[in-house]
């Protein structure tokens, strides 16, 4: 169960950290720019969830309105056109979300990882952040850039 206290690491290479003491900032990327897929990537339940709030809050209750176009048919065929458009723009608008935000990763771990230095923090020729969940909740509610 992950707590408020719990310590967090964020690994960058030199760069990314002049960046942080320059500006004051964290950097954020995209997640398209990622090299591995599972970076920064939505849970799976997150994601049905979502379309399962998609489906009950928008696709289900349009096509409770179907029976008021039976007396059209030519409005019902282009209805059930629009319907089928809408629930198969789903799986197309989860794979462009992450083009959408932006995410800056961090570590969950009580200590540090030899291989989280050598991935995320130029194999030996970067740093490593130690916070806490908490601590850095509280940076981002106290940064005006926010």
């Amino acid at each position: 169960m992950t707590s408020a206290a719990d310590t967090i690491w964020k690994y960058m290479d030199l760069g990314k950290f002049a960046y942080l003491l320059e500006t004051g900032c964290l950097y954020f990327a995209s997640p398209a720019q990622f090299e591995d897929d599972l970076e920064g990537r939505v849970p799976k339940s997150h994601e049905e969830a979502f379309e399962a709030l998609v489906h009950d809050s928008f696709i289900a209750p349009i096509a409770a309105l179907r029976p008021h176009f039976a007396a059209a048919p030519d409005s019902l065929a282009a209805f059930d056109a629009q319907l089928a458009k809408a629930g198969d723009a789903l799986p197309e608008a989860r794979r462009k979300a992450p083009l959408r935000f932006v995410v800056s990763c961090w570590h969950q771990s009580p200590s540090e990882s030899e291989w989280m230095w050598e991935e995320y923090a130029g194999h030996g020729t970067g740093i490593a952040i130690e916070s806490t969940i908490e601590g850095l909740e509280g940076l981002c509610r106290a940064s005006k850039a926010w």
